[in-house]
């Protein structure tokens, strides 16, 4: 007796594109993508050719929809907000070393321009002080 096509769980090799119910996968709410070489719940399955041998894969999104070029453009202009924040982060926790211990404290007074007149009598306020 011949066989019509294949067994196993899908029944039938002339089978198709999907397993859909009547619900739509739009809505429900998740955010991540699924794709897997096996069934999961609520995944559709798809087919693509992989050196002219059919390859299997389920998904819980449409994957034959290309994504929005609206998503790049997103990313590149919170990018540079990003790398700001992690910038400030970084300076934020930046631990200040210990001066050594033979820290120069010493008062210098310098006077390029020649504005302070003085500078002898500055050097001795701020010596007294």
């Amino acid at each position: 007796m011949p066989h019509s096509s294949g067994g196993g769980s899908h029944g039938g090799g002339s089978h198709g594109g999907s397993h859909h119910s009547s619900h739509s996968h739009g809505g429900s709410g998740r955010s991540s993508r699924h794709v897997r070489s096996t069934y999961f719940p609520d995944a559709r399955r798809y087919v693509y050719y992989d050196h002219h041998r059919p390859v299997y894969v389920y998904a819980d999104y449409d994957i034959t929809e290309k994504r929005s070029p609206l998503r790049f453009l997103m990313l590149l202009f919170y990018l540079p907000f990003i790398l700001f924040t992690f910038s400030m982060f970084a300076e934020a926790y930046h631990h200040p070393h210990k001066l050594p211990q033979n820290y120069d404290y010493k008062i210098v007074v310098e006077d390029k321009a020649n504005v302070l007149g003085n500078t002898a009598e500055l050097r001795n306020s701020l010596v007294a002080l």
